[in-house]
């Protein structure tokens, strides 16, 4: 049916995007130019027909295709933005990128200086090692699988030949175009998958700084026998560094190849790297909300701010508001030209496992606590003591028997007044910081249920501590409870043994031999929970 689609003459509608002229078109069907009527943003929407995906039997790639994009939030991957399904196709809304493929260009501008060649090729490196990372291997790397945005930065598509890698899993399967195909995959032998991709990459860059391909003849026979042999050229015009690091890639056996490791430990790779493309810090630890931007969404859905919130934290990227959320925060970006933060400050809404809930985990608290339950509309605090077989570890945490979602808005706005940052791993589950201070200690706030409306916000630092935390920070005794009702005049009061005693979601891997943080860091953190202790007692 896609295939029959005539040209837009009045304007058609899938849900808030606005469908215009096609700008490409295949045998799965077309992609049409589509704008989003909120906000404005442009999309390339893929239609793919179900009678075309029954004929070609493409069922599984199309399938993968959406999985691996469903999955990946990445600074130089294309982004889904929303999958639409009707009777008689399937509507992929995806990141509009307006330069075309590298392959299109290397043909109308040639061969690349070495500077922008380096600067793609790192761009790809870690678009590729963020796959690796999630365990999936691409399998059709090449230049027309590259596309181009109006700044020449690149964004890696086409995952319909990707696959799921799996430990202690091998891959058999032949994919690709055969100019980029590692050795490997033409003698039929099973391989891990992240190599085939990395021997990819080294064609690629062989391409960029020469303008052709290293293993190239119109018979196939004699193609094959060049990529087995491993044998090709090298042009003048590369210099020893480059030449040296593409001799790493381009290793016919697998086990000798370079590992996207060691390409970005090379001197040549190591030039100018953008700190964005390989960021330190985990993607648990970032991805803060934009609170104006989730304004600007409230206002312009006419709905509340911790609406969105709240559909933000149920972690459906494919509802309404977390499309536009996301949409916003992109072309905020795109705005102020910070691709350079991208990674660091993205809301990773893909890469977060389906746990939303409808109600807060069990605690595991002790049920011979003899700590007061709170009343209604009180909230008590209470410092615990968790044991393990190999550890002891402090938690704070704040006690209320108000329903579960009025204790989290309450939160979300005592964090706001606060000027702290967060991002949301499920409704009842944050991880906090200083809003703009890097060196700030990272808290993670958990709100369990104790029993039947009575619940208990969990406070737990990031940080490591040991069991030889100095007295004058953590005092050794059993535990320590305070009201911080309205009445209440001090935060934090001196440890009693009277506390509950809970054993909170901690690692089991500590040891005493593990080294302490710093003293600053822990007396961050106990400032942290005592604002917003102090805050919500209010």
């Amino acid at each position: 049916m896609a295939d029959n689609i005539p040209e837009v003459t009045e304007p058609m509608k899938i849900n808030h995007w606005q469908l215009g002229k096609t700008i490409g078109s295949g045998s799965f069907g077309k992609v049409k130019l589509a704008v989003h009527q909120v906000n404005g943003i442009k999309a390339a929407i893929k239609i793919i027909s179900r009678e075309k995906i029954r004929q070609r039997k493409i069922a599984d790639k199309t399938r993968r295709e959406i999985e691996n994009l469903r999955l990946f939030r990445h600074p130089h991957i294309v982004q889904l933005y929303e999958v639409v399904a009707l009777p008689s196709d399937i509507f992929m809304v995806m990141e509009y990128m307006s330069g075309g493929d590298l392959g299109e260009y290397i043909h109308k501008n040639g061969k690349l200086q070495e500077h922008e060649a380096r600067r793609i090729f790192q761009q790809l490196i870690s678009a590729v090692d963020y796959c690796h990372r999630h365990k999936v291997v691409h399998r059709d790397l090449k230049l027309e699988n590259l596309l181009l945005d109006s700044e020449n930065n690149i964004k890696l598509t086409d995952f319909g030949l990707s696959n799921f890698m799996k430990d202690g899993k091998l891959l058999k399967t032949s994919c690709g175009s055969l100019n980029y195909a590692a050795p490997e995959l033409l003698h039929g032998h099973y391989y891990a998958g992240p190599e085939v991709d990395i021997w990819s990459c080294g064609i690629v860059l062989y391409v960029l700084l020469s303008g052709y391909l290293p293993f190239e003849d119109d018979r196939e026979m004699v193609l094959y026998r060049k990529i087995q042999s491993g044998v090709y050229a090298i042009p003048n015009c590369f210099s020893k560094s480059v030449t040296s690091l593409i001799y790493k890639i381009l290793q016919v056996h697998p086990m000798r190849r370079a590992t996207a490791k060691t390409i970005m430990a090379h001197p040549w790779f190591a030039v100018d790297v953008p700190d964005y493309l390989f960021p330190k810090i985990s993607d648990e630890e970032t991805s803060i909300v934009d609170l104006s931007v989730v304004k600007e969404i409230s206002e312009k859905f006419h709905v509340r701010e911790k609406d969105v919130i709240m559909t933000l934290a149920q972690n459906d990227p494919y509802n309404q508001f977390s499309i536009a959320y996301n949409l916003a925060v992109e072309k905020k970006r795109s705005g102020k030209n910070e691709i350079a933060n991208l990674y660091s400050e993205n809301f990773h809404l893909m890469n977060m496992s389906d746990i939303s809930k409808e109600h807060p985990p069990t605690s595991k608290c002790n049920n011979n606590s003899t700590s007061a339950k709170p009343t209604s509309n009180e909230i008590k605090t209470t410092v615990y003591k968790s044991t393990h077989v190999n550890e002891e570890r402090w938690h704070l945490g704040v006690r209320s028997s108000e329903p579960p979602e009025v204790i989290m808005i309450q939160l979300f706005h005592t964090m706001k007044s606060l000027n702290f940052e967060w991002r949301i791993i499920n409704p009842f589950h944050v991880i906090v910081r200083r809003k703009g201070d890097l060196q700030s200690p990272k808290m993670i706030l958990q709100l369990y249920t104790i029993e039947r409306n009575n619940y208990l916000l969990d406070f737990t630092s990031s940080v490591e501590t040991t069991a030889d935390t100095p007295s004058d920070l953590l005092n050794e005794s059993n535990g320590i409870a305070a009201d911080l009702n309205p009445n209440s005049s001090t935060a934090l009061n001196r440890p009693s043994t009277s506390a509950a005693m809970h054993q909170g979601p901690t690692s089991t891997a500590g040891s005493n031999t593990d080294a302490a943080p710093p003293s600053s860091q822990i007396m961050q953190f106990f400032e942290m929970c005592a604002s917003i202790i102090s805050a919500m007692s209010k």
